[in-house]
């Protein structure tokens, strides 16, 4: 049984509680959920282990945070991004957060049937008009955390979104929120775009944060990138002291 079907008919008949102890590994390992991404065996349970199904679990929905969450794990772990992401999606899949894996890691299979669709149907998948909401879930998806900022700076960044500008967008105002007592030292926050072949595209300095400040404040950053946000494939941010 796939991974986010086993994972719905384990917490419907055990609770979403069973997210939180490794138990679950063994039950799902029953069910040969593994068996399309036999890594993903280690990574649900490192997700279990470090305390981020928990976390998930308390979020109560799919959403900035939980994306945060995500990243965060990555950073921490080193596992493979789109690996997480199907674990995580899979949780939130189980949890009833969404009903369909959107953002899914595709299986050879999976490609294999992709790539034999008739020219008519591949046309009108291209086709298919991105609501704002479609883009804020892609840029969302595909961030990457470089830096553990809670751990370096002793602060989070939170509540992250996008407001997309245009039918046919290339810029967009990345939002987020930044709550901490206080900044452990000067830093510039970046962000890097890269396309679909990996390259970079563009180099963007979010914002700079101070050793004065304290508590809360709000990034909202305009980034014109030149061309269409459907060729990103990553972004990636980070911090460096200054």
């Amino acid at each position: 049984m796939e991974l986010h079907k086993a994972l719905r008919m384990v917490i419907e008949t055990d609770g979403a509680d069973i997210i939180k102890d490794t138990r679950l590994v063994n039950i799902l390992s029953d069910f040969s959920s593994f068996d399309g991404f036999p890594a993903s065996k280690y990574v649900l349970r490192a997700i279990i282990a470090d305390g981020y199904a928990g976390k998930l679990l308390s979020e109560g929905k799919w959403d900035a945070n939980a994306m945060v969450l995500r990243q965060q794990f990555i950073s921490k772990t080193g596992f493979q991004n789109d690996l997480v992401n199907t674990v995580f999606l899979s949780l939130a899949y189980g949890l009833s957060y969404i009903e369909d894996l959107e953002f899914r890691t595709q299986t050879e299979d999976d490609k294999k049937k992709e790539t034999s669709l008739s020219p008519q149907k591949q046309n009108n998948a291209v086709k298919r008009k991105w609501s704002k909401d479609d883009y804020d879930n892609y840029l969302l998806s595909i961030i990457e955390w470089k830096t553990d900022f809670p751990f370096q700076y002793g602060i989070t960044i939170d509540k992250v979104s996008f407001e997309i500008e245009g039918t046919a967008p290339q810029a967009f105002y990345f939002n987020a929120e930044v709550n901490g007592f206080m900044c452990k030292s000067n830093c510039d926050i970046w962000a890097v775009f890269y396309d679909k072949k990996n390259k970079i595209r563009k180099k963007s300095n979010l914002a700079f944060l101070n050793d004065k400040y304290v508590d809360f404040t709000v990034i909202s950053h305009h980034i014109e990138l030149g061309f269409p946000i459907k060729e990103l494939s990553r972004i990636v941010i980070y911090a460096v002291d200054v």
